[in-house]
């Protein structure tokens, strides 16, 4: 929703992406230092200390070519463009009509700021930015007098900066509970302010948002006390599971910062995954009662909201895939080399350890063999006495049918008995010879499972095409897909 009230109305228009890095670089180029950043890039329209109510207009209108030149404008020393914009002048008057108020007596002249530190540069022999100027739809939003100096545009004397409200930290006042068993302490970046986020969060309606710098400062203090959830998949926000509470918030750069800890003992498999998986992990926070500037525009920003708590996620699943999570005393990343090593060094600990089992097996199953070869040659050897003592016996007997069958049943047994040796011999072989299946660590198999992908029977591969496909489809970043296809080549479940 839009608030308008009696703080007075302000409208603007910023330029497009296009324009905006265009014009840029323009600036640079001529020598200007502290140009206004892209995305602040705009054309004033109405600056109105009286509350008036203007429909928005949405669409895209561009400036004319001509009548173009830099100078300086107003007591903050404004470095501008001067353009010529005929619907932006209409639009002007438009307001003016309903009861809009105006600083500038009867005169509009629109311009866009490029930047409030004009340096030793010669304005008067500036060649003013031929290229296109594009403009986005209607900003709506209260007036703000002190707009530029809240944006750090432009510089303030020290005796001011006493007087102006400034936000740098807050936290929570609790004890200090060092070796607490249920206080894992964990700090990193919620969330980037004043920029777009890589991707628009859910409830956005497909919009990219933009916190305030503005709204981030009066909705700092929200963040004390709010818990911190996860979901057993780290892909998103589930309000019913939280694991740990946010004691500490600050503002550093354009960045929200947090601490605080998780609940390690009524938690312990999430926070020890937490832990292990910490440098792919970041934040996503949750917000309520939230005002945006103007819903009709391709990236919504926030100007007032209360956050409600955070989510610890996949990097690659928050808003901002520039946030982090550090789920111990201090950080401890690594970068894509750092990480290959250690693949490199669990594949050959993990080989190693197949191979030590391989030959225990191998020392039990001949081990195995030799008692069945001895207890072989010790029943071969008791039925060779036998057999002689029965022929002894059947010499001095006068029943030759007698003592045939009584040979007869020997000879079968001897025979029954080098039949089960033999058979005995042979599966102890087999057993040998048949190749120990490979496993994966948990890590891969976690991996594994988040690919879609699933390992072939035995004895056959996965194509590389096939896997490429899969990967392709899936949610999992270039070294989780790296790591994967290493181990299944190391399976030997890939496809050379």
């Amino acid at each position: 929703m839009t608030r308008e009230g009696p703080e007075g109305l302000y409208v603007r228009r910023n330029l497009t992406p296009e324009s905006a890095s265009a014009l840029s670089a323009w600036a640079k180029a001529q020598g200007f230092t502290n140009v206004v950043p892209d995305h602040e890039m705009h054309a004033t329209i109405v600056y109105s200390r009286d509350p008036v109510w203007l429909r928005p207009k949405g669409g895209n209108l561009a400036a004319s070519s001509g009548g173009r030149y830099v100078g300086s404008l107003g007591e903050k020393g404004a470095i501008v463009l001067h353009i010529v914009a005929p619907e932006l002048e209409a639009r002007w008057q438009e307001a003016r009509q309903i009861g809009a108020s105006w600083d500038h007596g009867d005169t509009y002249n629109p311009h866009v700021t490029v930047t409030y530190d004009a340096g030793q540069i010669d304005l008067s022999a500036v060649a003013p930015f031929d290229g296109d100027i594009v403009f986005g739809p209607e900003v709506h939003e209260p007036l703000n007098e002190t707009w530029a100096e809240d944006k750090g545009f432009v510089k303030v004397e020290a005796s001011a900066l006493e007087v102006l409200p400034v936000i740098e930290a807050m936290a929570l006042d609790l004890p200090h509970t060092p070796g607490h068993p249920n206080k894992h302490p964990f700090k990193g970046i919620l969330t980037r302010i004043d920029l777009p986020s890589d991707t628009p969060p859910s409830g956005s309606r497909g919009h990219r948002v933009i916190l305030t710098r503005a709204a981030a400062e009066k909705a700092l203090p929200t963040l004390l006390g709010m818990a911190v959830n996860y979901t057993a998949d780290l892909a998103g926000h589930d309000v019913k599971r939280k694991i740990g509470t946010i004691t500490a918030a600050t503002i550093e750069g354009d960045a929200i910062h947090i601490e605080g800890f998780l609940y390690a003992a009524d938690f312990p498999d999430e926070v020890a995954r937490v832990q292990s998986e910490r440098s792919l992990l970041g934040f996503s926070y949750e917000m309520r009662n939230i005002y945006v500037k103007d819903v009709n525009a391709v990236s919504w920003e926030i100007t007032d909201c209360i956050f409600t708590g955070a989510a610890i996620l996949y990097k690659d699943k928050a808003a901002y895939s520039t946030t982090s999570l550090a789920a111990q005393a201090e950080e401890k990343t690594m970068d894509t080399k750092e990480l290959m090593e250690l693949i490199k060094a669990q594949g050959e600990a993990q080989e190693k350890a197949l191979k030590d089992a391989l030959e225990t097996g191998f020392a039990s199953v001949n081990k195995r063999i030799d008692g069945i070869e001895a207890a072989s040659a010790e029943d071969k050897k008791k039925a060779e006495e036998d057999k002689a003592a029965t022929e002894l016996a059947l010499k001095a007997s006068a029943d030759k049918e007698a003592g045939d069958k009584l040979m007869k049943e020997l000879q079968d047994k001897v025979a029954a008995q080098e039949t089960v040796i033999k058979d005995m011999q042979a599966a102890a072989a087999k057993k040998v010879d048949e190749p120990a299946r490979k496993t994966f660590t948990p890590a891969i198999t976690h991996l594994l499972a988040r690919s879609g992908l699933s390992l072939p029977e035995s004895g056959k591969t996965l194509s590389l095409g096939e896997v490429d496909k899969m990967l392709a489809a899936s949610s999992l970043d270039p070294v989780q897909k790296m790591e994967l296809k290493s181990a299944l080549s190391k399976l030997g479940a890939l496809a050379a």
